[in-house]
């Protein structure tokens, strides 16, 4: 131990230059795996965004729609936790245009929501007003802000109503995601409500298999969108593919440089570990004792490369990442900022130990093939 140690230090001092290229690479590297998660979780947010459940099944349009009873199957399949049911309608605007149009009840879609990553939804938002002849709530995409408005008008069923807009969100369960839709609380038509047409469901561990077996078999020819598909949908389109390959070429090339750092580190001071080693081995030395010493001796680079690395990565986060818009690799307009991932810079450190390990494996292998004696003869 004393000895890796006395050559560490001698081996740090000649060794400022390496040092300063494995502090870089392995920035790269950490940077690499932090900005890959971001971009990861960007990908689930976009999927909670676009599905707005985990399955959502949808009735075709000829038919009775969504009957008690296919709810009440839907909703025993083993992992569903919420349920949502929406009727979807067309609705015409006092300008004339057409929209779909949600008709939701407040309280059972706010429960949903609740079970999820999206952002809370309170029952409130859509409830009755407590004013006589009060404008309804309603939610309006933000493609749709031209065509409904606060305090424009809505038919809807045969229901005249005029509106204030209380939101404005990018999907719904049962229309079209991305589309121009509204979403009406189920209070404002009554009995004029039109029959289910689609029913959102939330759990987790949701036996997807048995969904869809229930889904089909009581309701013919219904639609049924997996957020598991929607996920490998966006992380499978060209861009977020392109995003991740090119993290994982950074990462690989600063493996490479750091690979490539450590073995010149290491044949650079193979003479003199050779020497020492040999005049050891003679002394009684063993080949594990041998392996300790040239360990302990390349430590001190390593902990300077890791924890110069980790401070460079970690202040690049706040460096760049406010520049950093993962929603460029999604599609949608999600929010997910550029953090410290903490297992990132742990699986950095780990990879760098690993290199360095067979970095070292490898020259011992060699210095063990040349022998104690021609190591000796060679230093005189």
């Amino acid at each position: 131990m004393i000895v890796g140690l006395a050559r560490g230090s001698a081996a740090a001092r000649a060794g400022v230059l390496p040092a300063f290229a494995l502090v870089l690479a392995f920035a790269v590297a950490a940077f690499a795996g932090m900005a890959r998660s971001a971009v990861a979780a960007a990908n689930v947010a976009a999927s909670w965004q676009t599905a707005g459940a985990d399955a959502t099944i949808t009735a075709p349009e000829a038919g009775p729609g969504l009957t008690p009873a296919a709810l009440r199957a839907i909703a025993g399949v083993r992992g569903v936790q919420r349920t949502t049911a929406v009727a979807v309608a067309t609705a015409t605007s006092d300008q004339g245009f057409n929209l779909p149009v949600a008709i939701v009840d407040p309280r059972s879609y706010a429960m949903l929501t609740a079970a999820t990553p999206l952002p809370p939804f309170r029952a409130a938002t859509l409830a009755r007003p407590g004013a006589p002849h009060a404008r309804v709530p309603v939610l309006v995409s933000p493609t749709a802000r031209d065509i409904v408005h606060s305090g424009s008008s809505l038919s809807v069923a045969g229901r005249t109503m005029r509106v204030q807009v209380v939101g404005h969100p990018y999907s719904f369960p049962g229309v079209t995601s991305g589309g121009g839709f509204a979403v009406l609380p189920q209070w404002a038509l009554g009995a004029r409500a039109p029959p289910t047409t689609a029913v959102a469901v939330v759990g987790q561990g949701l036996d997807t298999a048995a969904l869809l077996a229930t889904a089909h078999r009581a309701v013919h020819g219904s639609q049924v969108i997996l957020r598991s598909q929607v996920l490998a949908g966006i992380a499978d389109a060209p861009l977020p593919h392109g995003g991740f390959v090119t993290f994982a070429q950074g990462a690989g090339a600063a493996a490479g440089l750091s690979l490539l750092v450590l073995a010149l580190t290491l044949v650079l001071s193979a003479r003199s570990r050779e020497m020492t080693l040999a005049r050891l081995a003679t002394m009684g030395l063993g080949p594990g004792q041998s392996r300790r010493i040239t360990l302990v001796e390349t430590m001190p680079a390593i902990l300077a490369a890791t924890v110069g690395g980790a401070a460079c990565a970690l202040a690049l986060v706040p460096l760049v990442g406010p520049s950093v818009d993962v929603a460029a690799f999604t599609g949608t307009p999600v929010v997910v900022p550029l953090q410290v991932n903490v297992m990132a810079i742990v699986a950095t450190a780990a990879g760098l130990i690993v290199l360095a390990w067979v970095a070292l494996a490898v020259q011992s292998r060699l210095a063990r093939g040349r022998g104690t004696t021609q190591a000796l003869r060679v230093g005189e």
